[in-house]
């Protein structure tokens, strides 16, 4: 299900009444109406730096009542009356959208003579401080964890199975993880570490520990 925002919930006012600010779907992602250069009391100026300008504050405040901004826009789609004056649009919308999103520029009259540019957004959710990071294997996870006879290793930092050598390898390799598993298999048994398809064994991170 969407939920349509109005211009009201955006302090603006209305631009058509046949039509919202924006459309927000089930997974954040905001679809904008088109936002033309007139301001708060219907203004519209004449050069279309000013209108480009009022255009993209007007997207702004929409994107901000949808719980998004223009740091999170994915695609814009830009109307322009003449093309003569796409370079002009072109240095107002250089400095709002500096992450450079996916566009479009087309060339069309518009609703009434003295709009110049028009805009449309479709933005995903505003950032909200989830966020990747490298963080050093150690903090989160044991080199190897004893599962029974088997020891599953760090991902990244994968033992080759070799008959050639045995479990007891992997216990002076990484030493305390069969204590800490509650188990202490005994040295010299010749258990072998068991080999996945790859004949490789390690371990993913976040995958609980098997009981043995």
């Amino acid at each position: 299900m969407v939920r349509v925002i109005t211009w009201a919930e955006c302090g603006l006012p209305v631009a058509s009444p046949i039509l919202d600010a924006c459309t927000v779907t089930k997974t954040g992602m905001v679809y904008t109406s088109g936002s033309v250069g007139s301001d708060a009391n219907g203004n519209v100026p004449e050069s279309v730096e000013e209108q480009t300008e009022i255009a993209i504050l007007n997207l702004e405040t929409v994107l901000k009542a949808a719980g998004s901004s223009l740091n999170s826009v994915v695609k814009a789609l830009v109307f322009v009356t003449d093309p003569a004056l796409v370079p002009k649009v072109n240095g107002v919308y250089a400095k709002y959208f500096t992450t450079k999103p996916s566009r479009s520029c087309v060339i069309t009259k518009l609703g009434a003579p003295q709009f110049l540019v028009e805009i449309e957004l479709v933005a995903e959710p505003r950032f909200t401080g989830t966020d990747t990071a490298a963080v050093a294997a150690a903090a989160v996870a044991a080199a190897a964890v004893a599962a029974g006879s088997i020891y599953y290793c760090l991902a990244g930092r994968p033992v080759r199975a070799d008959p050639a050598r045995p479990q007891a390898f992997l216990r002076s390799r990484y030493p305390g993880t069969a204590a800490a598993a509650g188990r202490t298999p005994a040295a010299g048994t010749g258990r072998k570490a068991a080999p996945r398809s790859s004949g490789q064994t390690s371990a993913c991170l976040g995958r609980p520990a098997l009981a043995g």
